[in-house]
């Protein structure tokens, strides 16, 4: 039989003892540890979620693509752009988003793929008076998806 000491004078209880025979002290029970054990876990996720609940119940960010697909070129500088000016940044986080480098846009312009399906076509660069060739991709905003592409102005098919 395990015995435990008392937790006033020290002295051995024997198992389920409720009272200490030498100084007559309260074993502490094992409901109150765990009382005490609900209780923090208790208030310990309330405190998590006060710190996450501003991100939990955030709104929806606006949806900022246009109703109507552009034409063709939709970079810096044209017409398309200083209509939307959300565009091209949403662009580059999205590119950013799937893991690719895109520090600035220098390019953009709308293309089809193989099987039809519209697409825009972004060149990046370090700065906007620089492109990058090996920043071409393929962005299909509507599905959240970028492909890396061939570098710029290589033979082959561009993009996939």
């Amino acid at each position: 039989m395990e015995s435990e000491a008392c937790h006033e004078c020290g002295h051995p209880l024997p198992a389920r003892t409720k009272i200490c025979p030498r100084c007559g002290a309260k074993a502490p029970s094992h409901l109150a540890f765990w009382l005490g054990v609900v209780a923090a876990s208790a208030v310990a996720a309330f405190l998590l979620y006060q710190a996450v609940s501003d991100f939990l119940h955030a709104p929806a960010t606006a949806d900022t693509t246009p109703d109507v697909a552009p034409d063709t070129d939709v970079g810096p500088g044209s017409k398309f752009a200083s209509d939307h000016p959300d565009f091209l940044p949403n662009v580059a986080a999205l590119i950013a988003a799937q893991g690719h480098k895109c520090p600035v846009i220098v390019d953009l312009w709308n293309e089809k793929n193989d099987a039809g399906e519209p697409r825009l076509e972004a060149l990046c660069g370090p700065d906007a008076n620089h492109a990058d060739k090996s920043m071409h991709y393929a962005v299909y905003s509507d599905r959240g998806k970028v492909n890396l592409c061939r570098p710029w102005k290589e033979f082959g098919p561009d993009c996939l």
